[in-house]
């Protein structure tokens, strides 16, 4: 025989207190972002535009587009450890039931 209260039984997720090294990495996943978005920005600003032959024009824009796909490459490397050591030292979160007595608990409160 089932008991059929079983089957009725609710969870509550609780999360376990932040640590410093989780803060610390989340600043550097964030900071290492924001570094990396100025330095796009400012490499996506070529310096010749309007300037020289079509030749040097030409060069100028293979030479922005190479520095960009180097820098997205290193961004993206940066971003893969930073995000995977932060999402490594999060708080740990568990499921806990709620039990008919914790109901009663919570209501007659």
């Amino acid at each position: 025989m089932t008991n059929v209260d079983n089957l009725d039984i609710q969870y509550k997720e609780i999360t376990g207190k932040r640590s410093l090294i989780y803060s610390i990495f989340m600043v550097m996943f964030w900071g290492w972002n924001a570094i990396m978005l100025i330095v796009i920005v400012q490499t996506t600003n070529p310096p010749m535009s309007g300037y020289g032959s079509s030749l040097e024009q030409s060069t100028s824009s293979i030479g922005t587009t190479i520095g960009l796909m180097f820098w997205l490459i290193v961004w993206a490397a940066g971003s893969v450890i930073f995000g995977i050591s932060a999402l490594m030292t999060q708080p740990a979160k568990a499921l806990v039931p709620i039990t008919k007595d914790a109901k009663l608990d919570a209501l007659s409160s």
